[in-house]
């Protein structure tokens, strides 16, 4: 769909964008990587300036990342930021990748549950090990049936913390999410690959997972 057609010709994108991206401020860089961005997804002719941005420093890649996120479950232009954002989860800067990841954070209830492939996409990305906090926030905090995505995310992490030896917030809430898992999906393509996780859990004798049987078991 093209919007330029829409959008007052004194809004389109100027020439403050790419002077904003070329500063020697990073704030500055930031912020016309942002500016980059919101053009990109207004101006089909803006293209050009989000692929420069994606090809500059990271404080710019960082701006475009901020507008793929916050916009990324806003109808007409989930399509162009969910590709941006797949590109930025295996971005080679942790903050880009986090800023990114933050899409997650926007996701209501109902947007969560067509968020699979997004989630699948983050899973298989450089920020899984860095960036995963807010995807699981999200997961824990809805008041919906989880998507089944859920369970591959719990899965990698799991396999994560056993090669890493890691510990933490985020392994408490994919034991959490796991029984839940368990609870909302009984009988359907998920329950077995939720049992062998929860067999994983207790051989691994976390404490959290046996609270966690503990209390499903009452």
């Amino acid at each position: 769909m093209r919007f330029a057609s829409r959008i007052p010709v004194s809004t389109r994108p100027s020439s403050s964008s790419r002077s904003a991206r070329r500063s020697a401020e990073p704030d500055v860089r930031q912020a016309g990587g942002r500016l980059a961005g919101l053009a990109g997804l207004l101006h089909d002719e803006a293209a050009d300036l989000v692929d420069a941005a994606l090809r500059g420093d990271a404080r710019q890649r960082v701006g475009v990342a901020q507008v793929a996120a916050a916009k990324f479950a806003c109808g007409d232009t989930r399509p162009r930021c969910e590709a941006t954002l797949r590109v930025l989860f295996d971005d080679a800067d942790g903050d880009v990748r986090r800023a990114a990841a933050g899409c997650f954070r926007e996701l209501s209830d109902s947007a969560l549950e067509s968020s699979d492939d997004l989630i699948a996409a983050f899973c298989g990305s450089r920020a899984l090990s860095d960036a995963s906090f807010s995807l699981l926030v999200t997961l824990e905090q809805s008041r919906r049936r989880l998507p089944g995505a859920t369970c591959v995310v719990c899965e990698r992490l799991l396999s994560r913390a056993r090669e890493e030896g890691a510990q933490g917030k985020n392994l408490r809430l994919v034991v959490k999410l796991v029984f839940r898992m368990y609870r909302q999906h009984q009988d359907d393509e998920w329950t077995p690959r939720v049992l062998e996780l929860i067999d994983l859990l207790c051989l691994e004798g976390g404490m959290d997972a046996t609270n966690e049987f503990e209390r499903f078991e009452r």
